[in-house]
């Protein structure tokens, strides 16, 4: 990927994320993040708020709004603050991406695994833009769990199932953890000497410290 796209429920500050290999699949994202909102909250969509870049204006996703009763409201060039949710959420993810990346040692590369980890968790702690509520209590109606949060780039020994090793192997894979699964209550690690992410149950054993340098064999 080379993009993220955000969008954000203006009521619970819930954001999701999309990622994209060019702006022009912008469309495509708004629609798959229309159809879950929609089904999540059991409202409709009523108004879209945007910075007026290329990726949001065009025929197809005038006509399609329109046909859905959506509101378009783009902001002036050169005036963020018309937008200033969407633009703080964006500044933080980044600022925020950065800094994670950075302690954990990890390169550029795993930038969306950090993003898609960055708003795991943002989701579901306290915003100061809400007077302490939880973005993820007000979309869900119900308080997170957030005992299996750990700390992104932890050195991790993930459980190798029995049927997939063989007589005298080792038990357990080195990894790092990396985020945590879409979908499903799993989190998510490299494997630096296969160079390819696995998906783990919650069952292993974590370092809480980070890991201070990047194995050899990472190929990036």
């Amino acid at each position: 990927y080379r993009y993220w796209i955000s969008f954000i429920e203006d009521a619970s500050r819930f954001k999701a994320i999309l990622f994209l290999r060019k702006n022009s699949e912008a469309f495509g994202a708004f629609r798959t993040f229309k159809a879950h909102a929609e089904n999540a909250l059991g409202v409709k969509i009523k108004m879209l708020r945007d910075d007026k870049g290329g990726e949001y204006i065009g025929k197809e996703f005038d006509g399609y709004c329109a046909a859905e009763g959506i509101l378009r409201q783009h902001t002036e060039p050169n005036e963020p603050h018309q937008n200033g949710v969407a633009e703080k959420a964006n500044q933080d993810i980044a600022l925020g991406v950065t800094a994670i990346l950075v302690e954990a040692k990890l390169p550029p590369s795993f930038w969306d695994l950090a993003v898609s980890a960055y708003i795991h968790v943002s989701n579901r702690t306290p915003t100061s833009a809400l007077n302490g509520a939880i973005p993820y209590t007000l979309w869900k109606k119900k308080r997170p769990d957030v005992s299996y949060f750990r700390v992104f780039g932890s050195l991790a020994y993930v459980l190798v199932r029995k049927e997939k090793r063989k007589a005298f192997e080792s038990h357990t894979r080195k990894c790092i953890f990396v985020g945590y699964g879409d979908g499903v209550k799993v989190w998510v690690f490299w494997d630096p000497t296969r160079c390819n992410l696995s998906p783990a149950l919650m069952q292993c054993l974590m370092s809480a410290a980070f890991l201070v340098t990047l194995l050899s064999l990472l190929i990036f």
